[in-house]
């Protein structure tokens, strides 16, 4: 008697590779518990994006519809030197922030609906193939692209939540945000941080291209 060793994949993946795709959504999670070896609480952020190239039929109220296959990954937010989101955004843009400052004061919401190459890689767990973000680089020079965003650009910032755009999340993203943690407050050393920071900021303004969004 034998058996598979993989279970049947109900849902399409995102197939490995490079993709042309668009930044559609920018989700706030909050602070969310720890888990596996990472047991410490972190803030989150979730960043979605859409592939025009890559298409999925679907049923959207009892009508089908076609539309550009969607992936996201989920950070840390923290924008230091060695932290993932901080070398994700500088690899989409192919070049560095000259200090922490200019980091910290990179707005994210510039980056809704701009295009990058994604690379997306393949992985095996319980039997099943997921589909993840490995990381962004800039579109080629001479790469002629046509592709449009499709669906709406969602960006939902705990600091100033907009209810309308939390209703039309995910279930799973709302089930996250709900469940998070409660923030404590600032103690005075951070505080004095944010001050030091805001002051690099001025200083570094203009530190960067005025075509790169990281001032």
């Amino acid at each position: 008697m034998k058996f598979a060793a993989k279970t049947s994949v109900d849902f399409e993946i995102v197939p490995a590779g490079n993709h042309v795709a668009i930044l559609n959504g920018i989700v706030d999670l909050g602070i969310q518990p720890g888990r596996g070896i990472y047991p410490t609480p972190r803030h989150e952020v979730y960043l979605r994006f859409e592939l025009s190239n890559e298409r999925i039929k679907y049923e959207k109220d009892g009508k089908p519809i076609e539309g550009p296959m969607s992936i996201g990954r989920t950070f840390t937010a923290s924008m230091s030197e060695k932290a993932n989101l901080r070398k994700f955004i500088e690899g989409w843009f192919g070049k560095q922030f000259p200090t922490d400052g200019a980091a910290e004061a990179f707005e994210f919401k510039q980056l809704l609906s701009r295009q990058c190459l994604l690379n997306v890689t393949h992985n095996e767990r319980g039997g099943k193939t997921y589909a993840n973000i490995n990381s962004a680089a800039p579109i080629p020079r001479g790469m002629q692209v046509t592709a449009k965003q499709e669906n709406p650009s969602l960006y939902f910032d705990l600091h100033e939540p907009d209810q309308k755009v939390f209703d039309s999340l995910p279930k799973w993203l709302k089930e996250k945000i709900q469940s998070r943690m409660p923030e404590s407050e600032p103690t005075a050393a951070a505080k004095s941080v944010e001050e030091r920071a805001a002051q690099i900021e001025k200083e570094q303004a203009h530190a960067l291209d005025d075509d790169i969004p990281f001032n």
